[in-house]
Protein backbone atom coordinates (compact mmCIF):
# COMPACT_ATOMS: atom_id res chain seq x y z
CA UNK A 1 0.00 0.00 0.00
CA UNK A 2 1.06 3.38 -0.97
CA UNK A 3 2.18 5.84 1.84
CA UNK A 4 0.67 9.23 2.50
CA UNK A 5 3.41 11.92 1.38
CA UNK A 6 3.11 14.75 4.16
CA UNK A 7 5.00 18.11 3.91
CA UNK A 8 5.56 19.87 7.25
CA UNK A 9 5.43 23.82 6.99
CA UNK A 10 6.36 25.51 10.02
CA UNK A 11 8.72 28.85 10.68
CA UNK A 12 10.14 27.12 13.73
CA UNK A 13 12.72 24.33 13.27
CA UNK A 14 11.55 22.69 16.41
CA UNK A 15 7.89 22.67 15.88
CA UNK A 16 8.94 20.64 12.75
CA UNK A 17 11.42 17.99 13.67
CA UNK A 18 8.65 17.20 16.81
CA UNK A 19 5.59 16.64 14.07
CA UNK A 20 8.31 14.26 12.46
CA UNK A 21 8.66 12.54 15.89
CA UNK A 22 5.17 11.91 16.21
CA UNK A 23 4.92 10.75 12.56
CA UNK A 24 7.78 8.41 12.66
CA UNK A 25 6.06 5.27 13.99
CA UNK A 26 3.47 5.61 11.58
CA UNK A 27 3.49 2.44 8.39
CA UNK A 28 1.15 4.40 6.44
CA UNK A 29 2.64 7.75 6.89
CA UNK A 30 5.86 9.18 5.03
CA UNK A 31 7.43 13.20 5.62
CA UNK A 32 8.92 13.90 2.59
CA UNK A 33 10.11 17.47 3.04
CA UNK A 34 9.94 20.49 4.97
CA UNK A 35 9.23 24.38 4.51
CA UNK A 36 10.14 27.08 6.91
CA UNK A 37 7.58 29.59 5.18
CA UNK A 38 4.77 29.59 3.24
CA UNK A 39 6.55 30.76 -0.22
CA UNK A 40 9.20 27.76 0.43
CA UNK A 41 6.06 25.06 1.24
CA UNK A 42 4.73 26.20 -2.68
CA UNK A 43 8.02 25.33 -3.87
CA UNK A 44 8.29 22.40 -1.55
CA UNK A 45 4.73 21.37 -3.16
CA UNK A 46 5.86 21.86 -6.67
CA UNK A 47 9.04 19.45 -6.26
CA UNK A 48 7.76 16.84 -4.31
CA UNK A 49 3.94 16.73 -5.04
CA UNK A 50 2.64 15.63 -1.06
CA UNK A 51 -0.41 14.39 -0.29
CA UNK A 52 -0.98 16.16 2.40
CA UNK A 53 1.36 19.79 3.57
CA UNK A 54 0.97 20.52 7.66
CA UNK A 55 0.53 24.36 7.48
CA UNK A 56 1.50 26.43 10.00
CA UNK A 57 -0.67 30.07 9.84
CA UNK A 58 2.08 32.36 11.36
CA UNK A 59 5.22 32.69 9.05
CA UNK A 60 7.32 35.24 7.58
CA UNK A 61 7.78 35.75 3.95
CA UNK A 62 4.51 34.56 3.23
CA UNK A 63 1.79 33.60 6.05
CA UNK A 64 -0.25 30.10 5.96
CA UNK A 65 -3.50 31.31 4.96
CA UNK A 66 -1.89 32.82 2.04
CA UNK A 67 0.09 29.57 0.65
CA UNK A 68 -2.86 27.83 1.70
CA UNK A 69 -5.03 29.72 -1.61
CA UNK A 70 -2.06 30.09 -3.85
CA UNK A 71 -1.54 26.06 -3.45
CA UNK A 72 -5.20 25.32 -3.30
CA UNK A 73 -5.58 26.94 -6.77
CA UNK A 74 -2.70 25.85 -8.17
CA UNK A 75 -1.96 22.28 -7.26
CA UNK A 76 -5.72 20.20 -6.19
CA UNK A 77 -4.79 17.14 -5.60
CA UNK A 78 -2.62 18.17 -2.19
CA UNK A 79 -5.01 18.74 0.61
CA UNK A 80 -3.73 21.29 2.94
CA UNK A 81 -4.64 21.23 7.27
CA UNK A 82 -3.52 23.47 8.96
CA UNK A 83 -1.88 23.22 12.52
CA UNK A 84 -1.81 26.53 14.77
CA UNK A 85 -2.31 27.79 18.40
CA UNK A 86 -4.42 30.07 17.38
CA UNK A 87 -8.13 28.53 18.39
CA UNK A 88 -10.46 31.32 17.16
CA UNK A 89 -13.26 30.68 14.78
CA UNK A 90 -11.91 33.76 12.67
CA UNK A 91 -8.67 31.50 12.31
CA UNK A 92 -10.72 28.52 11.20
CA UNK A 93 -13.39 30.48 8.81
CA UNK A 94 -10.17 32.01 6.72
CA UNK A 95 -8.38 28.65 6.94
CA UNK A 96 -11.48 26.93 5.10
CA UNK A 97 -11.93 29.83 2.94
CA UNK A 98 -8.46 29.78 1.86
CA UNK A 99 -9.23 25.91 0.55
CA UNK A 100 -7.88 24.00 3.93
CA UNK A 101 -9.20 20.67 4.56
CA UNK A 102 -8.66 20.60 8.23
CA UNK A 103 -7.80 22.98 11.04
CA UNK A 104 -6.03 21.33 14.15
CA UNK A 105 -4.64 23.54 16.80
CA UNK A 106 -1.20 23.19 19.01
CA UNK A 107 0.02 21.28 20.92
CA UNK A 108 -0.47 17.87 18.87
CA UNK A 109 -1.16 14.68 20.14
CA UNK A 110 -0.01 11.77 17.87
CA UNK A 111 -3.25 10.12 17.66
CA UNK A 112 -5.01 13.34 16.68
CA UNK A 113 -2.63 13.82 14.07
CA UNK A 114 -2.65 10.76 12.46
CA UNK A 115 -6.12 10.52 12.39
CA UNK A 116 -7.00 13.49 10.82
CA UNK A 117 -4.21 13.28 7.97
CA UNK A 118 -5.64 9.88 7.19
CA UNK A 119 -9.60 11.31 7.05
CA UNK A 120 -8.31 14.16 4.91
CA UNK A 121 -6.05 12.23 2.92
CA UNK A 122 -9.29 9.51 2.52
CA UNK A 123 -11.20 12.54 1.79
CA UNK A 124 -9.26 13.72 -0.64
CA UNK A 125 -9.39 10.35 -2.39
CA UNK A 126 -13.07 10.07 -2.43
CA UNK A 127 -13.40 13.52 -4.12
CA UNK A 128 -10.35 12.20 -6.81
CA UNK A 129 -12.58 9.36 -7.51
CA UNK A 130 -15.74 11.26 -8.07
CA UNK A 131 -14.55 13.72 -10.01
CA UNK A 132 -13.23 10.47 -12.55
CA UNK A 133 -16.73 8.95 -12.23
CA UNK A 134 -15.86 6.08 -10.24
CA UNK A 135 -17.55 6.85 -6.84
CA UNK A 136 -20.50 4.91 -6.95
CA UNK A 137 -23.39 5.54 -4.38
CA UNK A 138 -25.81 2.83 -3.15
CA UNK A 139 -29.22 2.49 -4.99
CA UNK A 140 -31.43 2.98 -1.98
CA UNK A 141 -30.40 5.27 1.05
CA UNK A 142 -30.37 8.51 0.06
CA UNK A 143 -28.63 10.61 2.58
CA UNK A 144 -30.18 14.01 3.71
CA UNK A 145 -28.36 16.30 6.16
CA UNK A 146 -30.13 19.03 8.62
CA UNK A 147 -27.44 21.16 9.07
CA UNK A 148 -27.98 24.73 10.70
CA UNK A 149 -24.74 27.24 10.86
CA UNK A 150 -26.80 29.01 14.22
CA UNK A 151 -29.08 27.73 16.71
CA UNK A 152 -33.09 28.69 17.04
CA UNK A 153 -33.45 28.13 13.68
CA UNK A 154 -35.55 25.10 14.12
CA UNK A 155 -32.83 22.73 12.64
CA UNK A 156 -34.56 19.59 14.66
CA UNK A 157 -38.19 20.72 13.92
CA UNK A 158 -37.27 20.71 10.58
CA UNK A 159 -35.30 17.24 10.45
CA UNK A 160 -37.68 15.16 12.74
CA UNK A 161 -41.07 16.21 10.60
CA UNK A 162 -38.67 15.94 7.24
CA UNK A 163 -38.27 12.47 8.14
CA UNK A 164 -42.39 12.16 9.10
CA UNK A 165 -43.38 13.56 5.63
CA UNK A 166 -41.01 11.06 4.08
CA UNK A 167 -42.23 8.21 6.18
CA UNK A 168 -45.54 9.30 5.33
CA UNK A 169 -44.97 8.80 1.31
CA UNK A 170 -44.20 4.72 2.43
CA UNK A 171 -40.55 5.33 2.32
CA UNK A 172 -37.93 3.36 4.85
CA UNK A 173 -36.80 6.26 6.58
CA UNK A 174 -34.39 6.63 9.28
CA UNK A 175 -33.68 9.81 11.44
CA UNK A 176 -30.04 9.76 13.37
CA UNK A 177 -29.35 12.22 15.53
CA UNK A 178 -25.44 13.06 15.79
CA UNK A 179 -25.91 16.47 18.38
CA UNK A 180 -24.47 13.80 20.39
CA UNK A 181 -23.57 15.71 23.19
CA UNK A 182 -27.05 17.65 23.02
CA UNK A 183 -29.04 16.05 20.86
CA UNK A 184 -32.77 16.53 21.00
CA UNK A 185 -34.68 14.24 18.82
CA UNK A 186 -35.80 11.68 21.40
CA UNK A 187 -37.58 14.23 22.91
CA UNK A 188 -39.34 16.02 19.85
CA UNK A 189 -41.21 12.13 19.53
CA UNK A 190 -41.52 11.82 22.66
CA UNK A 191 -39.26 7.95 22.71
CA UNK A 192 -38.54 7.38 26.33
CA UNK A 193 -35.79 4.75 25.27
CA UNK A 194 -32.40 3.53 26.49
CA UNK A 195 -31.22 2.60 23.42
CA UNK A 196 -29.12 4.94 21.27
CA UNK A 197 -25.78 5.43 18.77
CA UNK A 198 -23.61 4.40 21.73
CA UNK A 199 -24.52 0.78 22.12
CA UNK A 200 -23.80 -0.31 18.66
CA UNK A 201 -19.72 0.24 20.23
CA UNK A 202 -20.18 -1.83 23.58
CA UNK A 203 -19.95 -5.42 23.43
CA UNK A 204 -19.48 -8.16 20.68
CA UNK A 205 -21.68 -8.80 17.99
CA UNK A 206 -22.31 -7.92 14.39
CA UNK A 207 -22.91 -4.46 14.00
CA UNK A 208 -26.09 -4.92 11.80
CA UNK A 209 -27.54 -7.02 14.53
CA UNK A 210 -27.10 -4.40 17.43
CA UNK A 211 -28.03 -1.43 15.08
CA UNK A 212 -31.76 -2.97 14.20
CA UNK A 213 -31.86 -3.50 18.04
CA UNK A 214 -30.77 -0.41 19.38
CA UNK A 215 -33.39 1.60 16.42
CA UNK A 216 -36.28 3.16 18.11
CA UNK A 217 -39.60 2.98 16.39
CA UNK A 218 -42.07 5.78 16.16
CA UNK A 219 -45.74 5.54 15.44
CA UNK A 220 -45.16 7.36 12.35
CA UNK A 221 -43.12 4.50 10.89
CA UNK A 222 -40.02 6.71 11.00
CA UNK A 223 -37.22 4.42 12.46
CA UNK A 224 -34.36 6.29 15.07
CA UNK A 225 -31.22 5.88 16.17
CA UNK A 226 -30.94 8.25 19.16
CA UNK A 227 -27.94 10.50 20.68
CA UNK A 228 -25.84 9.21 23.97
CA UNK A 229 -27.83 9.89 26.96
CA UNK A 230 -25.26 11.68 28.58
CA UNK A 231 -23.27 15.02 27.39
CA UNK A 232 -19.69 13.17 28.59
CA UNK A 233 -20.64 9.90 26.71
CA UNK A 234 -20.07 12.05 22.93
CA UNK A 235 -16.61 11.28 23.63
CA UNK A 236 -17.08 7.32 23.32
CA UNK A 237 -18.24 7.88 19.62
CA UNK A 238 -15.57 8.23 16.88
CA UNK A 239 -16.19 9.88 13.37
CA UNK A 240 -15.10 6.65 11.82
CA UNK A 241 -17.88 4.42 13.94
CA UNK A 242 -20.66 7.04 13.03
CA UNK A 243 -19.66 7.00 9.30
CA UNK A 244 -19.61 2.79 9.11
CA UNK A 245 -22.89 3.09 10.77
CA UNK A 246 -24.57 5.43 8.42
CA UNK A 247 -22.78 3.20 5.41
CA UNK A 248 -24.85 0.08 6.78
CA UNK A 249 -28.51 2.42 7.38
CA UNK A 250 -28.11 3.53 3.65
CA UNK A 251 -28.19 -0.11 2.63
CA UNK A 252 -31.21 -0.87 4.54
CA UNK A 253 -33.25 2.35 4.25
CA UNK A 254 -34.57 4.85 1.30
CA UNK A 255 -34.25 7.90 2.93
CA UNK A 256 -30.97 8.50 6.14
CA UNK A 257 -32.08 11.43 7.54
CA UNK A 258 -29.76 12.92 10.00
CA UNK A 259 -29.61 15.73 12.72
CA UNK A 260 -26.16 17.13 13.06
CA UNK A 261 -24.73 19.19 15.93
CA UNK A 262 -23.29 22.40 15.45
CA UNK A 263 -19.85 23.36 13.71
CA UNK A 264 -17.22 22.62 11.90
CA UNK A 265 -16.00 19.20 13.39
CA UNK A 266 -14.38 16.02 11.82
CA UNK A 267 -17.88 14.34 12.33
CA UNK A 268 -19.94 17.23 10.47
CA UNK A 269 -17.30 17.53 7.77
CA UNK A 270 -17.55 13.73 7.00
CA UNK A 271 -21.23 13.79 6.94
CA UNK A 272 -21.40 16.55 4.81
CA UNK A 273 -19.24 15.02 2.09
CA UNK A 274 -21.27 11.95 2.15
CA UNK A 275 -24.56 13.43 1.73
CA UNK A 276 -26.60 13.75 -1.36
CA UNK A 277 -28.13 16.49 0.15
CA UNK A 278 -27.52 19.14 2.49
CA UNK A 279 -31.12 21.74 3.78
CA UNK A 280 -29.88 24.62 5.67
CA UNK A 281 -32.17 26.44 7.54
CA UNK A 282 -31.36 29.96 8.62
CA UNK A 283 -32.91 33.64 9.89
CA UNK A 284 -33.19 36.84 8.26
CA UNK A 285 -31.42 38.34 10.79
CA UNK A 286 -28.06 39.74 10.53
CA UNK A 287 -26.16 37.22 11.99
CA UNK A 288 -28.11 34.32 10.18
CA UNK A 289 -26.92 36.23 7.07
CA UNK A 290 -23.50 36.76 8.23
CA UNK A 291 -23.38 32.47 8.93
CA UNK A 292 -24.85 31.43 5.98
CA UNK A 293 -22.17 33.05 4.18
CA UNK A 294 -19.54 31.73 6.17
CA UNK A 295 -21.40 28.53 5.65
CA UNK A 296 -21.41 28.88 1.48
CA UNK A 297 -17.95 29.93 1.64
CA UNK A 298 -16.59 26.86 3.62
CA UNK A 299 -18.87 24.58 1.06
CA UNK A 300 -18.08 26.74 -2.07
CA UNK A 301 -14.13 25.80 -1.10
CA UNK A 302 -14.81 22.35 -0.35
CA UNK A 303 -16.76 21.48 -4.06
CA UNK A 304 -20.02 20.69 -1.77
CA UNK A 305 -22.12 24.11 -3.12
CA UNK A 306 -24.18 22.41 -5.52
CA UNK A 307 -25.41 20.03 -2.54
CA UNK A 308 -26.43 23.16 -0.36
CA UNK A 309 -30.43 23.65 -0.24
CA UNK A 310 -31.11 26.82 1.77
CA UNK A 311 -34.70 27.51 3.89
CA UNK A 312 -35.22 30.87 5.24
CA UNK A 313 -36.84 30.16 8.47
CA UNK A 314 -40.19 32.65 9.98
CA UNK A 315 -40.08 34.50 6.51
CA UNK A 316 -43.40 36.00 7.45
CA UNK A 317 -41.95 37.99 10.39
CA UNK A 318 -40.82 40.58 7.80
CA UNK A 319 -42.58 43.33 5.84
CA UNK A 320 -40.31 44.72 3.59
CA UNK A 321 -37.79 41.09 2.98
CA UNK A 322 -36.55 41.09 -0.99
CA UNK A 323 -36.13 37.88 -1.66
CA UNK A 324 -34.20 37.93 -4.63
CA UNK A 325 -32.03 40.85 -3.43
CA UNK A 326 -31.40 37.79 -0.61
CA UNK A 327 -30.52 35.10 -3.19
CA UNK A 328 -28.17 37.19 -5.06
CA UNK A 329 -26.33 38.36 -1.97
CA UNK A 330 -26.10 34.72 -0.78
CA UNK A 331 -25.19 33.79 -4.27
CA UNK A 332 -27.58 30.43 -4.26
CA UNK A 333 -31.03 30.04 -4.60
CA UNK A 334 -33.56 29.78 -1.55
CA UNK A 335 -35.16 26.63 -1.85
CA UNK A 336 -38.14 27.29 0.15
CA UNK A 337 -39.44 30.27 2.64
CA UNK A 338 -41.03 28.46 5.81
CA UNK A 339 -43.73 30.29 7.82
CA UNK A 340 -43.75 30.93 11.44
CA UNK A 341 -45.69 28.68 13.13
CA UNK A 342 -47.02 28.71 16.84
CA UNK A 343 -48.10 24.93 16.14
CA UNK A 344 -44.22 23.88 16.18
CA UNK A 345 -43.64 24.92 19.87
CA UNK A 346 -46.65 22.85 20.74
CA UNK A 347 -45.87 19.88 18.64
CA UNK A 348 -42.35 20.10 20.48
CA UNK A 349 -43.90 20.54 24.17
CA UNK A 350 -46.17 17.05 23.09
CA UNK A 351 -43.80 15.32 21.79
CA UNK A 352 -45.97 15.01 18.44
CA UNK A 353 -44.67 15.75 14.51
CA UNK A 354 -45.81 19.00 13.60
CA UNK A 355 -48.80 17.35 11.05
CA UNK A 356 -50.88 15.30 14.20
CA UNK A 357 -51.22 18.90 16.08
CA UNK A 358 -52.63 20.53 13.14
CA UNK A 359 -52.59 21.07 9.52
CA UNK A 360 -50.55 24.46 9.07
CA UNK A 361 -48.69 25.68 6.28
CA UNK A 362 -45.78 25.00 7.82
CA UNK A 363 -46.66 21.12 8.11
CA UNK A 364 -47.57 21.50 3.98
CA UNK A 365 -44.25 23.63 3.67
CA UNK A 366 -41.87 20.52 4.92
CA UNK A 367 -44.19 18.07 2.74
CA UNK A 368 -43.28 20.02 -0.22
CA UNK A 369 -39.64 19.67 0.76
CA UNK A 370 -40.11 15.90 1.18
CA UNK A 371 -41.78 15.56 -2.40
CA UNK A 372 -38.56 17.24 -4.15
CA UNK A 373 -36.10 15.37 -2.85
CA UNK A 374 -36.64 12.66 -5.59
CA UNK A 375 -34.62 15.23 -7.39
CA UNK A 376 -30.94 14.65 -8.63
CA UNK A 377 -28.42 16.80 -6.62
CA UNK A 378 -26.89 17.31 -9.47
CA UNK A 379 -29.65 18.67 -11.55
CA UNK A 380 -30.45 21.49 -8.69
CA UNK A 381 -29.91 24.99 -9.28
CA UNK A 382 -28.03 27.52 -8.05
CA UNK A 383 -26.97 30.82 -8.94
CA UNK A 384 -23.72 31.40 -10.81
CA UNK A 385 -20.81 30.75 -7.99
CA UNK A 386 -19.03 34.38 -8.95
CA UNK A 387 -21.62 35.41 -6.99
CA UNK A 388 -21.16 33.79 -3.68
CA UNK A 389 -19.06 36.44 -2.08
CA UNK A 390 -21.50 39.02 -2.84
CA UNK A 391 -22.05 42.36 -0.98
CA UNK A 392 -23.80 41.70 2.18
CA UNK A 393 -27.29 43.14 2.02
CA UNK A 394 -28.74 45.41 5.20
CA UNK A 395 -31.70 42.74 6.71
Amino acid sequence: MSKIRVLIADDVAETRKDIQRLLYFENDIKVVGEAGDGKEAIQMVEKYAPDVVLMDINMPVMDGIVATEKISFKYPGTAIMIVSIQGEYEYLRKAMKAGAREYLVKPLGSEALTRAIRQVYNMKQRRRDTANGEQKFPQKGRMVTIFAPQGGVGKTTLAVNLAVELAGQNKKVVLVDLDLQFGDVGVFLNLNNEASILELFQGEGEMENKLHSNLVSHSSGVKVLLAPPAPQDAELVTGKDVMSVLDLLRKNFDYVVVDTGMGYGDLNLQVLESSEDIIVPFSRDLAGAKNVRMFLEIMSSLGYIYKVELILVKSDLGKDLNIKDLEESLGLGLKMCCSYDPAAITAINQGKPLSKIKESPLSSQIRELAGSLETPAKEKQQFPKKKLLGKLIPL
